[in-house]
């Protein structure tokens, strides 16, 4: 070594003067500059071991690379990964270890500039020619006054590959959830074409004249098809939830309107039961609030249809109290009280789960699928609320909700639709053309129409209601829209291409997220579920032709 050099010389240089030699100035100042040489020798030479040792204390590889990007050092665990030794590095370029040579090149030509560069992803090669993802990090830095750059690379093959089964299960799981929808949108399709035409049909039946025995039947019937319709609808509303594919509509409603509503559509039930069912409504609460009118009737009348279910003699009692204020919202606290059996403390914790009842025995003796009280709360919690219940055993209970609602809405558009909705008398008279494939479905809307003085034709398919449609005018057409021959969907946008004015409303057996927006992006105008409910279609039906007589006007 250079240090190594210099001590001997003066070793040598003491040695050989004699015992009475006495050193002048001129001698002592060389003295000094050769131990100075010496010391800063031994300064670098510590130095640079000092650099080796913290390159191979990384526990990462690490290269230290000259300014024309020549490879003059890997540490040990680069050897390791790499699988080259030094001497097979040196004088290697770096850019020779990777895939892509533009992103070394941009790499390296940035480090001057900045005091280190990290997490540039990158792919190198090691001695087999594997190909191995990095992170890699980097450095400019002055040595023994030279620029040089030191490198990091970090493995991350083990978190690519947890990312690739990440990727893999998110894959499996959206195929999943694809599979589960279609096969809801399936069984929608497949359960709601016959129980239209069953509650249909039987609806007609009961509008006819019948005797007290007949009528009883019938009713049984009706009473069986919607509890079949509401087991549908609420597995749907389940999937909806889960899948986060539930819309709320916001429209201007009387809350106790409301309630007084659902009072009486029980009150029958209630009276057969022995049952006395009554409201208390707090004065406060305002006249017209704007929420889904529709959400908190389900919500409401689910507790309701509960309490007589479950109670046997007493009465019921549906709360409506004002139970918080602020400037333009007024939050709601609505209620069911009865006095039916109650339910333990134990069994209140699973009382919302979804597919749970108090018990084995519930089920066996009223009934349900134990999904209703689940749905309810998670719409409750989805409209920014809370629910909960408070109940003894043999001492009935007390289930409550609370909603909070906008009083004053800026949006015109939408009380102006309020009002025009509620001032709506049914429009008769129509021509109508009725697209339908299932013959008794055809039977039960033509009839339904036909008693309410429309005038119906009726198309088998899609293609035969766009001949209908090109030789007759039409006020509106009904559109199925699974047909053979031309779907609805189709025929829709081909009747469009004649004529962008006339109604045409979608009767579908689908009932899933995403089917309203397909029906009106072929141009279709409204969108109602079978089976067929006649006040639904009716306001689709008044509102659309409203909405043209107020054109033409």
């Amino acid at each position: 070594m250079k240090s190594d050099k210099i001590n001997l010389q003066i070793e040598d240089l003491l040695e050989a003067l004699p015992d009475n030699f006495e050193p002048d100035e001129d001698f002592l100042a060389m003295l000094e500059r050769l131990n100075i040489a010496s010391n800063k020798s031994q300064i670098a030479q510590t130095n640079h071991l000092n650099n080796l040792y913290i390159l191979d204390s990384l526990p990462n590889p690490a290269f230290i690379l000259n300014q024309s990007r020549l490879i003059k050092r890997i540490n040990k665990v680069g050897e390791e990964v790499f699988g080259y030794e030094n001497e097979e590095l040196e004088n290697l370029f770096f850019s020779d270890l990777f895939i892509d040579e533009v992103i070394c090149d941009f790499f390296l030509s940035e480090l001057p500039g900045n005091v280190n560069l990290s997490g540039v992803e990158v792919e190198l090669r090691n001695k087999k020619g594997d190909m191995i993802p990095f992170l890699l990090s980097g450095s400019a830095l002055n040595i023994e006054n030279e620029t040089v750059f030191i490198c990091v690379v970090q493995d991350i093959s083990e978190i690519k590959r947890h990312h690739e089964k990440l990727y893999a299960a998110k894959l499996k799981a959206d195929e999943s959830n694809k599979a589960k929808s279609e096969f809801l949108a399936n069984m929608s399709h497949e359960i709601r074409t016959p129980l239209n035409g069953v509650i249909g049909l039987n609806n007609l039946i009961l509008d006819t004249e019948l005797t007290e025995e007949q009528e009883e039947y019938s009713k049984s019937i009706r009473f069986s098809a919607d509890s079949l319709l509401r087991l549908l609808n609420d597995i749907l509303d389940l999937s909806k939830i889960e899948a986060g594919k539930i819309d709320f509509e916001v429209f201007g409603f009387s809350p106790v309107d409301l309630v007084q509503q659902v009072c009486s559509i029980f009150e029958l039930q209630a009276n057969e039961k022995g049952i006395v069912i009554k409201t208390e409504i707090d004065a406060g609460v305002a006249d017209i609030l704007f929420g889904d009118m529709a959400r908190i009737r389900q919500i409401i009348v689910n507790l309701v249809g509960n309490a007589i279910k479950f109670t046997e003699e007493g009465s019921i009692t549906i709360g409506l109290l004002l139970h918080d204020e602020q400037d333009d919202k007024q939050t709601l606290k609505f209620s069911v009280r009865d006095t039916g059996i109650g339910i333990s403390v134990t069994k209140q914790k699973h009382i919302f789960e979804s597919f749970s009842q108090a018990d084995a025995s519930t089920t066996r003796k009223y009934g349900g699928t134990g999904l209703g009280l689940s749905i309810c709360r998670k719409l409750v919690w989805l409209m920014k609320g809370e629910m909960n219940v408070f109940s003894r055993e043999g001492h009935g209970s007390n289930f409550w909700f609370t909603i909070p609602f906008k009083v004053n809405v800026e949006n015109k558009q939408l009380i102006e639709k309020t009002e025009k909705e509620n001032s709506l008398n049914i429009i008769s008279g129509l021509h109508i053309l009725l697209v339908e494939d299932n013959l008794i479905n055809q039977k039960v809307a033509k009839r339904l129409l036909t008693n309410n003085s429309f005038k119906v034709d009726v198309a088998n398919n899609g293609q035969q209601a766009v001949d209908m449609f090109i030789e007759k005018k039409y006020d509106l057409i009904l559109m199925d829209l699974q047909m053979p021959v031309m779907d609805g969907l189709t025929a829709s946008r081909k009747i469009r291409e004649f004529d962008d004015d006339i109604p045409i409303i979608a009767l579908t057996a689908n009932a899933m997220k995403g089917d309203e927006e397909m029906c009106l992006e072929a141009g279709m105008n409204g969108y109602t579920t079978k089976p067929i409910k006649k006040n639904e279609l009716f306001d689709i039906i008044n509102n659309l032709t409203f909405k043209e007589i107020e054109l033409e006007l």
